[in-house]
């Protein structure tokens, strides 16, 4: 049952996947169809989830589910990694590749390498000020509180 994300309980569990690259407009809304109709048919042990998809900045897919009524289980997780590997072959992108950061500069989203990310940061690119996309929250308060946090106060300051 797709959700907003005003109906699930702020300790919905939550899962981000970052694309490599920005989708266009054309392929954000193809996606986001996709990920609404995910989302709501979306089940554990045949049992529906309270769940919630959607895409934010053309690049980042986000679900979530309030286990008060049903858990996520195994099989519906697996489910969801099979979703987005679809997404994948689809829209030729990775959704899984954990050696790039982003951040925000100039209300755009940007990537970096994890191998770069320390030079760019001594270059000046960016600071302990920058917005960093933290894609390891793990339920909604997260999710809303710190999703989106300047890099001095996040886990990505032991890469500088």
């Amino acid at each position: 049952m797709l959700l907003s994300t005003l109906s699930l309980d702020f300790s919905a569990k939550v899962w981000i996947y970052m694309a490599d690259r920005a989708l266009n407009w054309e392929e954000t809304d193809q996606a986001r169809k996709a990920v609404y109709h995910f989302a709501e048919q979306w089940s554990s042990h045949n049992r529906a989830l309270l769940s919630y998809g959607d895409i934010f900045h053309h690049r980042f897919i986000v679900f979530m589910v309030d286990e008060t009524n049903a858990g996520a289980s195994g099989c519906s997780i697996d489910s969801s990694v099979h979703f987005i590997k679809s997404l994948e072959e689809k829209f030729n992108v990775s959704f899984f590749n954990r050696e790039i950061f982003a951040y925000l500069e100039d209300e755009k989203v940007k990537v970096v390498s994890k191998n770069d990310f320390a030079s760019v940061y001594q270059n000046g690119k960016i600071n302990d000020e920058t917005l960093m996309f933290n894609n390891l929250v793990k339920n909604r308060q997260e999710f809303e509180d710190a999703w989106v946090a300047p890099l001095g106060e996040s886990w990505y300051k032991r890469f500088v």
